[in-house]
């Protein structure tokens, strides 16, 4: 299985442990404080059409999700719902 990672933090940030240690946004939840909207949609437009064209030139057609981030939410074999 190959594997890809886009990021826009640079890896020279990054302590032992991978935590990135350089102050600047990171989330959705910054916009407004470290970034703009249009900053942040400019940026994840960029890692979507990214990932797009990994997957063109690999012809991919299939993608399985590992490891979401669900933020409170609970995620079950591939079914998202509310705690309770």
């Amino acid at each position: 299985m190959k594997q890809f990672r886009i990021t826009k933090y640079n890896p020279k940030y990054r302590d032992a442990l991978g935590v990135y240690t350089k102050k600047e946004w990171t989330s959705y939840s910054d916009i407004g404080k470290n970034v703009t909207k249009e900053e942040y949609e400019t940026i994840e437009t960029a890692y979507i059409e990214t990932a797009i064209g990994f997957l063109k030139e690999q012809e991919i057609v299939e993608l399985r999700v590992v490891g979401l981030e669900d933020h409170g939410k609970n995620i079950e074999a591939g079914f998202l719902s509310e705690e309770p």
